[in-house]
């Protein structure tokens, strides 16, 4: 008998040990549901509104981006001497290229968004938001 209280103490003390060790290494998984979610208030269909608009408005951008590309490829030819003629072309590729920084700059705030809805979509169809924190940090391989 006292050999399978040996054998159930090691059991007990092993599975507390696996167990101390697997809630620690999914800490992680803690700060995940923690970090910043703007859109946590919102309900599904609201979601999903806002990520069909802020997905058209990213096409847009794309679309007006590849515009200016495209009017940046029409490069002007410019004589040797033709030193006024170069400098207007100097100021026209900077403003084109400001333009284009600006757009992208809008497209890249677009799909700063759509990843934030889609992260706040993907915890709330996961489930994780509804189970305990402790028992899911505890279980989780």
């Amino acid at each position: 008998m006292s050999a399978l209280v040996k054998i159930g103490a090691v059991l007990g003390i092993g599975l507390l040990l696996c167990g101390t060790v697997n809630y620690r290494r999914n800490a992680h998984l803690e700060t995940d549901i923690q970090q910043d979610r703007p859109y946590a208030t919102l309900s599904d269909a609201e979601l999903a509104a806002l990520t069909g608009a802020y997905e058209q408005e990213r096409e847009a951008l794309e679309h007006s981006l590849a515009k200016l590309e495209a009017a940046a490829d029409s490069g002007e030819r410019y004589a040797p001497g033709d030193v006024q003629g170069k400098v207007n072309g100097f100021e026209k590729a900077q403003r084109q290229a400001t333009r284009w920084n600006e757009v992208n700059g809008a497209r890249l705030d677009q799909q700063v968004e759509i990843d934030r809805l889609e992260r706040e979509r993907k915890l709330r169809a996961s489930g994780v938001l509804d189970r305990s924190m402790f028992w899911r940090r505890l279980l989780t391989l």
